[in-house]
């Protein structure tokens, strides 16, 4: 993530994200590069400090975040904020306007167990979506899009559809109605 060549300091933030089994494969990579070209190498991971003491593992002197950082950038959502939302029925589309995330962001802390629906969920923002080749040409269509990915194997077509990619799996997948 952060690298001084001058310094000879390579550092890798670790978050939930690097609890996955390839993930971590990944970061080993990484440490092996970094450590045989002779670079002190770094895994801090974010969930055990603040963002002052992370700043002060590097920056000791630092006794304050500077104003210069701009806090809204990490594009954190509350999600203890969104469980309780979704927990008392409300809907994914309610949870992004009601706490102005977009419903990609909770869609992505779904799919990696960060949130999860509360049994006997029923879906209000679920839509049809319809699933096409590179071509173009139609293959399918879907009530949901969980029977699309248990169809296809695709398993990010929630993000592609926010997103606006629409590609996921090897396909292009649009809303049935938009």
């Amino acid at each position: 993530d952060i690298v001084n060549h001058n310094q000879k300091i390579a550092i890798e933030i670790q978050s939930w994200f690097h609890d996955f089994e390839d993930q971590k494969q990944k970061d080993k990579i990484k440490e092996k590069y970094w450590k045989s070209i002779g670079y002190n190498f770094y895994a801090v991971d974010q969930r055990d400090y603040t963002v002052l003491e992370m700043i002060q593992l590097f920056f000791p002197d630092i006794q304050s975040v500077p104003s210069y950082i701009d806090l809204d950038y990490s594009n954190k959502i509350d999600e203890k904020k969104v469980q309780i939302l979704l927990n008392q029925g409300y809907s994914v589309s309610d949870c992004e306007n009601m706490l102005g995330y977009t419903k990609h962001r909770i869609y992505d802390a779904i799919h990696y167990g960060k949130i999860t629906y509360p049994q006997n969920y029923r879906r209000r923002d679920y839509s049809p979506v319809i699933q096409f080749d590179k071509n173009g040409n139609f293959i399918a269509e879907y009530s949901t899009i969980k029977e699309a990915i248990d169809a296809t194997g695709a398993k990010h077509i929630a993000s592609a559809l926010c997103s606006g990619r629409h590609y996921s799996g090897g396909y292009n997948w649009y809303y049935k109605y938009k």
